[in-house]
């Protein structure tokens, strides 16, 4: 972590260049490129004999339910639809942070970054998704998927005015 002097404000990085400054709606990966990349991870992984398990990561939000249309929701459903398409496992964290019983103090750093407490609770999770698949006596396999990778549309990207890359808002 960087620190400033008062009155300097870090650039915030998130979902969007600028996070919920007004001159935010650039995407920093695009939700086509996202699939595509995922895709390109699962097809590279699958040629060399190479099993992936896909983590729906939780954060702050998840707990707390501040926000009723989170501008990472399409991701995760891109996740979501890339597992099925390649038949891979998928491990819900939000799901297990959420009835886990536990704050999102407890849980988390800040708004992103697991506790030592949140990381057990993942690796608990991830050992038990390789658990179902028969891993490590058996490996994790994908299966190519036959229909070819969707286009998505994105109805956050594009909101506000686009700020230059580096930018750093005052």
């Amino acid at each position: 972590m960087l620190f400033r002097s008062a009155g300097a404000r870090a650039r915030k990085v998130g979902w969007q260049v600028g996070g919920d400054d007004p001159r935010s709606g650039r995407r920093r990966v695009d939700i086509n490129s996202y699939a595509e990349n995922l895709d390109t991870l699962c097809a590279r992984a699958q040629a060399r004999g190479v099993g992936v398990v896909f983590l729906l990561l939780p954060n702050r939000e998840d707990l707390e339910r501040r926000s009723p249309d989170p501008a990472w929701r399409p991701y995760r459903r891109v996740m979501e639809e890339e597992a099925g398409r390649w038949q891979a496992p998928l491990v819900d964290l939000r799901r297990i942070f959420g009835s886990s019983g536990y704050t999102a103090d407890q849980l988390f750093l800040d708004q992103m970054h697991p506790t030592p407490l949140g990381h057990s609770l993942m690796a608990t999770a991830v050992e038990a998704a390789l658990g179902t698949v028969g891993w490590p006596s058996r490996s994790v396999r994908l299966t190519p998927p036959e229909a070819a990778l969707p286009r998505y549309d994105d109805r956050f990207e594009g909101k506000g005015r686009e700020q230059p890359a580096g930018d750093n808002p005052r």
